[in-house]
């Protein structure tokens, strides 16, 4: 079955809040926070009408997940939304897409399949498939009012596993690391042509994975910040981001003096053609400034 994106706002505003008041008819409140089972959740600071909400399981102290209704319509952008099947019935769904925070690192698209044990749904948007991972919450038609609210403390559930996993595979990696430095504060031995050669590798690759790290964390996803390349959007799949590398901004590593610090922000993440264009314009930069 593929469902379609709806984009007609009145009718999404429609769907969300009642999709809210099924929640709520059965939940106990105590002020700013509602509990229906093991599901928690509130309503966080919104403009106007459109619903915002931080869902959690029992007393944790962190999110599992938001799902908000979107501020706008007419495109995949927001991460919530609502999708009609061809008999008109109505279903809340979510993008692949859990944000970082201060329990688990960001989870997305084929890792979140995999941590969720969720199955993407197919779903298109203005007549072509989507190109975004969508995951179905709840069905809002043609079932019981339980079943609502029971779909959708199961998806936060899997949600909260979900980060469970991930904060569990972050903190091994964190463990394994040679120092506790922040990746801001953290810098990077390059340059030095000779004994630490090897070392130099091993510290170029962990701190482009890094800065890979920071910009998804900042931005949400890689894209080139010369051209504005979306690798995903252009070729249709995760493994595009790929062709996103990490360049040295003021001076490539062969040109270093030895023991040159890099840090983070002397890095930028740039598709595989404007990294080259960018290495040609220093180098000229370079003979044009070196000494005949």
């Amino acid at each position: 079955m593929t469902l379609r994106l709806l984009s007609d706002h009145v009718a999404i505003k429609t769907a969300f809040h009642g999709w809210h008041g099924l929640l709520t008819s059965k939940a106990k409140s105590d002020g700013a926070v509602w509990r229906v089972g093991d599901l928690s959740f509130k309503r966080l600071q919104s403009n106007g009408d459109n619903l915002k909400l931080d869902f959690w399981l029992r007393d944790s102290e962190h999110a599992a997940v938001q799902i908000n209704q979107p501020k706008f319509s007419g495109s995949e952008n927001p991460l919530s939304g609502v999708a009609i099947d061809e008999q008109g019935h109505r279903f809340l769904i979510r993008q692949a897409w859990l944000h970082k925070n201060r329990f688990s690192d960001a989870v997305r698209d084929d890792e979140f399949a995999k941590l969720t044990g969720l199955r993407p749904i197919n779903l298109s948007f203005n007549g072509l498939p989507s190109k975004r991972q969508w995951h179905l919450v709840t069905p809002l038609d043609g079932v019981a009012d339980s079943a609502v609210r029971l779909a959708t403390s199961v998806f936060v559930e899997k949600c909260w596993a979900a980060r469970t996993a991930k904060s569990a595979s972050s903190k091994s990696r964190n463990a394994n690391a040679v120092d506790g430095l922040s990746d801001e504060d953290r810098e990077w031995a390059e340059g030095n042509p000779r004994l630490v050669t090897h070392l130099k590798r091993e510290r170029r690759a962990d701190m482009g994975t890094a800065k890979r790290r920071q910009f998804r964390d900042q931005h949400g996803r890689l894209f080139c910040e010369r051209c504005n390349l979306d690798p995903i959007e252009l070729f249709e799949d995760v493994d595009g981001e790929a062709c996103i590398e990490v360049h040295h901004n003021e001076v490539a590593v062969a040109d270093m003096a030895p023991d040159h610090k890099s840090k983070l922000s002397d890095l930028q993440c740039v598709c595989a053609n404007c990294h080259r264009i960018l290495h040609r314009k220093l180098k000229s930069k370079i003979s044009q400034t070196t000494p005949r």
